[in-house]
């Protein structure tokens, strides 16, 4: 991996970082105020430097605002022969803790605000929250990996980004993680 390419993905081992491109992934653009309403941090603007310097956003002087310069695939992938350098796997043992981290976060807030009594019904019902264990193939896992990806592209196509600070009309911003790996049975629970 050449350094510019470790530098850009070290750009995205930061929460805060994670959280900017998230929010423009989600919302198509938005202006630096709104970006400091999303990601409560004093220092946004050198967030968005760091991002803008590698490649991730661009901001449009004209209306003010920052958008994504990737649009398509996953923000951050990397390849095993990539993994294998150290300095790459730091960066990647980083990026999988803030995911981790950020997954079990929003999964125990949702559950208090169910409880809570803040999501109607009908939003307390219709979120999913499911484990499954499946016996497969390699072949399987592939497959089922491009079936998932396949349909999670015609839902974000249906659910395009609005250029708003908040969800539309009738909408709220769903977070959506997907997981399928191998195991050892045994000894987790």
């Amino acid at each position: 991996m050449s350094e510019e390419d470790l530098e850009r993905f070290r750009a995205m081992a930061n929460p805060v970082r994670f959280e900017l491109v998230e929010a423009l992934e989600l919302r198509g653009s938005l202006s630096e105020r709104e970006l400091r309403r999303l990601a409560s941090t004093r220092s946004i603007k050198h967030h968005l430097r760091v991002l803008r310097d590698a490649g991730y956003i661009e901001e449009d002087d004209a209306e003010g605002t920052w958008k994504l310069t990737v649009h398509e695939g996953p923000v951050v992938e990397w390849t095993q022969e990539a993994a294998a350098d150290p300095r790459v796997e730091l960066v990647i043992r980083e990026l999988e803790r803030i995911t981790s981290d950020r997954r079990a976060r929003r999964v125990e807030r949702f559950d208090g605000e169910v409880e809570a009594g803040e999501w109607s019904p009908e939003w307390a019902e219709a979120a999913i929250a499911r484990d499954y264990l499946l016996s497969m193939r390699l072949e399987d896992l592939t497959e089922f990996e491009e079936r998932l990806l396949s349909l999670m592209g015609e839902f974000k196509a249906r659910c395009a980004p609005n250029g708003e600070i908040s969800a539309p009309e009738g909408r709220q911003d769903v977070f959506v993680t997907l997981a399928a790996f191998p195991i050892r049975l045994g000894g987790d629970g």
